[in-house]
């Protein structure tokens, strides 16, 4: 995550730029303020919340890595969890994130 906040190395910020637009995001991430307003190469980019963004399931394993550059905070969860399991990885990430840059 230091690398990506830093840009160190120098490529690290080009997998930020954004690629395309997407303005759909699940029911569940707009009443709880994810956005997913564009998509660099390999994340997501809020841009309404300043969080670059990332997230993944593998059978009932469930990840989130997110972070603000400007203010250099992030967050990283790893769960033993299947994504549907009460609460989600994101959903916490996100939540956490919000609470660490105030």
């Amino acid at each position: 995550m230091q690398m990506q906040m830093t840009d160190n190395p120098q490529y690290a910020a080009l997998t930020h730029n954004k690629l395309a637009s997407n303005y759909t995001s699940p029911d569940v991430y707009k009443k709880l303020s994810i956005h997913i307003d564009g998509i660099g190469m390999c994340w997501m980019i809020d841009e309404q919340n300043n969080i670059i963004w990332h997230n993944g399931a593998t059978g009932n394993y469930n990840s989130y890595v997110g972070f603000d550059k400007l203010m250099q905070t992030g967050v990283v969860i790893l769960s033993n969890l299947p994504p549907d399991y009460k609460i989600s990885t994101t959903i916490i990430g996100v939540r956490l994130l919000n609470e660490l840059r105030g």
